[in-house]
């Protein structure tokens, strides 16, 4: 039973992730590229490769977990029969992309000083507002269109 939560917890996360999610991780790229240029001072190129880098190790490993657990845990035993809503996932993702970047802030924080508590919080206001974006640009085209 709490097998079956988490996985489809993290699948309907990574689902989100491939369909409207996308939309929210380009706009979290901006969003955090745009506040590490501004508020971290960090020059405009070296910014978009740290944004860049940090998302894409972040979805990686997202993918990469999400693989694990459906094929060792799971043994695509369990299909799950409703997904979680679209703004539960859209902030939820946030928070799980900002604690994976986190990590990788701190894995590059060796070679790369930064200030580790500035950039995740810009890392998580960048998320924060792409995923808040992203749910009321649903919410509205469901809204105009339905």
């Amino acid at each position: 039973m709490i097998k079956s939560l988490i996985f489809t917890f993290f699948l309907d996360g990574w689902l989100w992730s491939m369909t409207w999610g996308w939309y929210q991780l380009s706009l979290g790229l901006l969003f955090t590229w745009l506040l590490l240029i501004y508020i971290s001072r960090i020059k405009s190129l070296p910014a978009l490769i740290l944004t860049i880098t940090s998302y894409w190790s972040a979805f990686a490993v997202y993918t990469l977990f999400v693989a694990l657990i459906s094929t060792y845990i799971v043994q695509g035993d369990y299909v799950p029969e409703k997904a979680i809503g679209s703004t539960m996932i859209a902030v939820t993702l946030a928070i799980v992309f900002t604690l994976l970047q986190g990590v990788f802030f701190q894995l590059i924080n060796q070679w790369y000083h930064l200030n580790f508590w500035q950039v995740l919080s810009i890392t998580f206001i960048g998320n924060s507002m792409a995923a808040l974006f992203v749910t009321y640009f649903m919410q509205f085209t469901l809204v105009t269109i339905g």
